[in-house]
């Protein structure tokens, strides 16, 4: 079903943003993890969740400016 929806989400989103955005899921996963079972995050996971966003806040604004 999430394939179905990324593959409808490619009529209204650049291509480059979409397959940028497939980089989210383990960070959406963490995200419910801590909301619906009450895990906990350590610090390596923060960190690689700071370094997620940031690497494709940089990849979307490099093709943003081409």
């Amino acid at each position: 079903m999430a394939f179905c929806f990324y593959l409808n989400s490619l009529r209204w989103l650049p291509v480059h943003i979409a397959g940028a955005m497939l980089y989210f899921i383990p960070l959406v996963a963490l995200f419910l993890s801590w909301l619906f079972l009450d895990e906990t995050f350590t610090f390596i996971q923060g960190v690689g969740f700071i370094v997620t966003v940031f690497s494709v806040y940089s990849l979307n604004k490099k093709y943003s400016e081409s």
